[in-house]
């Protein structure tokens, strides 16, 4: 029995021995020493943080604490957060991040319904209330909303599972924002990690500024770019692993502007480390928005800490095995309340106006997973009252569910822009357009635009009403007048030597009931009433002697329209579809007089009208092959309108075929048809970004239409007996503020009375928006 006692002893004596060993050999090594990585900003450089943590987990090197600046915060945090190597470079590849870092949204959460931006405007200056200029001037250049939520998403859930303090996330970490007020550091230790994230790489006038605590708050870089120090205050470990991807701006050049502001906002970084460590500096040189080759910036990161692995082991005795990292990880992510929204509160606006943005946001159902939410986030988002919605998700331990409060800011409510078009033929408009806006539990929106030319004249003035209840509306009014005044399209200045041959003018009331149809298109009842004028000639040969025949028509119209639209841009799309269906039936009563071109013998008429009009318009880029894309066009109309009293005043009411920007601006008889079907192919290379190389062709075959007979008469023509065609070659740089074009076009046109050559081929340059007011009928 003794002996068997004896064992016993000797078996702890030796295990109590081993154990001892164990802690003072191994432990001092393995698990007392501790790790930190302290993570640079520098921009698009900063994602070659991912192939350093990837090269270090593969390596069994541990990370105990982590510090981050700008991207370097970003890259940071998701590990902290507790996402592996492999979904953060998933997640850096993505197009989701692309996107983000453009401010664009995916166009499945673009909201179509609230997009009114189809004006000729090329520069906009929204004004506040007190109209002061600095209180105006814009503070960003990228959109918020898509960065904004996109961080709220990535992080809410582990944030919740720290319950707000950065020491109990995955790994304890830190970040660092600029306080551009106090000129000081602002270290981020708790609360939300998505602000924190946010605030850190909030790049002045690219981002707008957030705050904290009443703080304003900018990218961490203008004053730290490399918190090493941050790492020994906070943490203290035993050896640092320093990642710097950006180094210090050059001195200021008197004739540099750009150099001068920089050196005047960012403070000078120390990169010394001042304790133990090793700083690893990946090869890459890219812009700081330079964000396209994200797959080399990573391996850059990776081949780099690759290269050091055996100088870091010479100091880093300790270790993690890729099973004890997983436990961990997963053990920290069963924590992580999956993201279901219980409540949303708006703030920062009155309690109306908060009433009017929930009901935007929020649906009857009690519950919403985030990626329900997502799409009335974006809705609401996208609200022309709204300048930016700040999201942050709380986990409510009551409901066990989260809180979505949201920090909204109005929209200045005056806006004005300057635009047009500069043309080398005389189709040159200058525009300008003007807005007020005002919302509570509805929304008002006042508009008035006008356009002038010798080509194009208009002018606008209208109203919407918003209405946010179960059901989305927007009631619509506006008084509009057109006047396009046709002459030939070789013509470069005023020639008072001949009139112009076919002016057409309107003037109309009309109303407007539309609701959306899902988040990319709308649908809406139309009334209008308008009164329609045209002067024209009847013969090719006329002289300033000769009186123009005059119809005039007062009509009344009802109809309804669908459209469903993801196109990037409102003229030269490349990208996206266009769908739209859209039925009038028109009524009223014509009246002609007859000038001295008219047919001999013609007298006043008085007619009376009454037609169908359906058209279907299909604009669809089906292929994207590297730098190619290819896309496909085609506009359908069915009409039974009955022939005016004239050709020419027939033609001039035909629905007509306009596919191209330069074809708005003809007057091509060939392409107007009461009836007929059409196909174009459109080919774009796009050898870097906002530059196109444009070719189209397009085929419009006229199933009714008005002919003019050998002896002056008009009558009907049926059937697809013809084929027109237009082909297009041009090179397009849509620049910021509008699109500059240059190219040739080709008609094969078969013109009756207007003096055009039979087949022109045109030479277009333009810069800005070949873009008219709506019409009154088609």
């Amino acid at each position: 029995m003794y002996s068997i006692h004896l064992r016993i002893v000797n078996l702890f004596v030796r295990t109590f021995q081993l154990l001892l060993f164990s802690s003072f050999f191994l432990g001092s090594n393995s698990y007392a020493q501790s790790i930190g990585l302290v993570l640079s900003g520098g921009g698009a450089n900063g994602i070659a943080h991912v192939g350093v943590i990837k090269a270090l987990e593969e390596n069994n090197i541990p990370i105990d604490f982590i510090t981050g600046t700008s991207s370097g915060a970003f890259v940071g945090a998701m590990y902290s957060a507790g996402y592996t190597p492999e979904q953060m470079e998933a997640f850096f590849l993505s197009d989701k991040f692309q996107r983000m870092t453009r401010g664009e949204i995916e166009d499945k959460d673009r909201f179509f319904f609230k997009e009114h931006n189809n004006g000729a405007g090329m520069v906009k200056l929204r004004l506040s209330k007190s109209l002061s200029i600095p209180l105006s001037l814009p503070t960003n250049l990228a959109t918020p909303s898509s960065v904004d939520y996109q961080l709220m998403q990535v992080f809410a859930a582990a944030n919740s599972a720290a319950k707000g303090n950065f020491d109990s996330l995955l790994v304890p970490f830190r970040c660092v924002a600029a306080d551009i007020d106090r000129k000081e550091e602002y270290v981020f230790k708790n609360g939300d990690l998505a602000t924190a994230v946010r605030a850190s790489f909030t790049y002045p006038f690219y981002l707008k500024p957030i705050q904290v605590d009443g703080r304003i708050l900018f990218d961490g870089g203008l004053y730290n770019n490399f918190p090493h120090d941050k790492m020994t205050e906070n943490f203290n470990p035993d050896f640092i692993i320093g990642i710097k991807v950006t180094s210090n701006e050059d001195p200021s050049n008197e004739d540099d502007l750009l150099s001068q502001v920089k050196n005047m906002l960012i403070s000078k970084t120390d990169f010394q480390l001042k304790s133990k460590g090793i700083i690893i500096e990946p090869e890459t040189n890219h812009g700081t928005f330079e964000f396209k080759n994200i797959k080399d910036i990573i391996d850059s990161g990776y081949a780099v800490t690759i290269r050091k692995i055996d100088q870091i082991r010479m100091s880093v005795a300790a270790e993690v095995t890729k099973d004890q990292i997983k436990y961990e990880r997963e053990k920290f992510n069963s924590k992580k309340p999956p993201l279901i929204i219980d409540r949303i509160c708006i703030e920062g606006v009155s309690a109306q106006q908060a009433s009017y943005l929930t009901n935007n946001m929020w649906q009857k159902n009690h519950e919403k997973a985030i990626s329900n939410i997502r799409k009335n986030y974006y809705r609401t988002s996208a609200d022309p009252f709204v300048s930016s919605l700040y999201p942050t998700a709380k986990f409510n331990p009551q409901s066990n569910l989260y809180d979505l409060d949201i920090i909204a800011k109005n929209e200045k409510p005056f806006s004005i822009e300057f635009g047009g078009n500069v043309s080398n033929r005389p189709i040159s408009t200058g525009y300008v357009g003007v807005k007020f806006m005002k919302y509570r539990k509805v929304g008002w929106r006042f508009r008035a635009n006008t356009y002038f030319g010798r080509f194009y004249n208009s002018g606008l003035v209208g109203f919407s009403v918003d209405i946010t209840s179960a059901l989305l509306l927007e009631l619509e009014g506006d008084l509009v007048l057109n006047n396009w005044n046709y002459f030939k399209s070789k013509d470069f200045f005023f020639d008072d030597k001949k009139p112009t041959y076919l002016i057409q003018s309107e003037s109309f009331a009309e109303a407007r009931l539309n609701a959306p149809v899902g988040n990319n298109s709308k649908a809406g009842l139309i009334y209008s009433f308008a009164e329609l004028n045209d002067d024209y000639y009847q013969l090719k040969e006329f002289t300033s002697e000769d009186i123009p025949d005059n119809t005039r028509m007062n009509t009344n119209s009802a109809g309804f329209q669908y459209e469903f639209n993801t196109q990037n841009r409102k003229i030269y799309a490349s990208s996206g579809t266009l769908f739209k269906l859209s039925y009038r039936y028109s009524a009223g009563e014509e009246e002609t007089n007859p000038g001295t071109t008219a047919e001999t013998g013609s007298t006043f008429s008085n007619v009376f009208h009454d037609w169908h009009n359906v058209n279907l318009k299909f604009d669809y880029f089906y292929k994207k092959q590297g730098l190619v894309r290819m896309g496909v066009y085609s506009d359908i109309n069915y009409n039974n309108q009955n022939l005016f009293s004239n050709y020419t005043a027939s033609i001039l009411r035909s629905p007509v075929f306009q596919p191209t920007p330069e074809s708005k601006t003809l007057f091509l008889e060939s392409f107007r048809a009461y009836e007929y079907a059409s196909i174009g192919q459109k080919f774009i290379i796009t050898p870097i970004n906002n530059f196109d190389i444009r070719f189209g062709a397009y085929f419009m075959s006229p199933y009714r239409r008005v002919i003019k007979n050998d002896d002056g008469t008009q009558s009907e023509k049926i059937g697809f007996e013809s084929l027109f065609s237009i082909a297009t070659g041009s090179l397009v740089y849509n620049s910021p503020v509008g699109p500059v074009s240059i190219g040739l076009n080709y008609y094969y046109n078969v013109p009756e009375v207007a003096p055009e050559n039979t087949t022109p081929l045109t030479f277009l340059f333009h810069f800005g928006y070949i873009l008219f007011n709506k019409k009154a009928l088609f």
